[in-house]
């Protein structure tokens, strides 16, 4: 069993760009007291030396169907209904291209992510509705 915040997971989330692990997010120090059971998969392509390719995919459930879902803050930002069997929160797709230039000083990123809402969501959220987002980001390497 891994302590929370335990440097081990760290490293193999980090430095293993194949990987499909299930992690309780606690480990990771994302989650707050483990509420939060996230299965991820991750493929990184390296189409040059200079870029990479990521694309990823996560599924996300209430470890415990009768507890809440809880904000990093550990207020509760969801409290479950009494009866609730409902455990899927979502599955995210994420995809991700980043170019480096100037001898990798130099960094340009842009990503798309989809959510696509669980069974909890649709039970306990009237009028909830899958998420996209993009972003892009420029960054220098000191």
């Amino acid at each position: 069993r891994l302590a929370d915040g335990d440097q081990r997971v760290h490293r193999f989330a980090h430095h293993f760009r194949l990987r499909a692990d299930v992690i309780p997010e606690k480990c990771l120090g994302n989650d707050v007291e483990g509420q939060v059971h996230h299965l991820r998969g991750n493929i990184q392509l390296r189409p040059t030396k200079a870029s990479h390719f990521e694309a990823g995919f996560h599924v996300m459930r209430l470890a415990n169907r009768r507890d809440n879902w809880y904000q990093a803050s550990q207020a509760t930002y969801f409290t479950s209904p009494a009866g609730n069997q409902a455990a899927s929160l979502g599955q995210e797709i994420d995809v991700v291209y980043t170019l480096f230039f100037q001898n990798n000083k130099v960094g340009w990123q842009i990503g798309w992510g989809h959510f696509f809402r669980g069974e909890f969501i649709d039970k306990n959220f009237t009028g909830a509705t899958d998420q996209d987002w993009g972003y892009t980001q420029l960054w220098i390497n000191f």
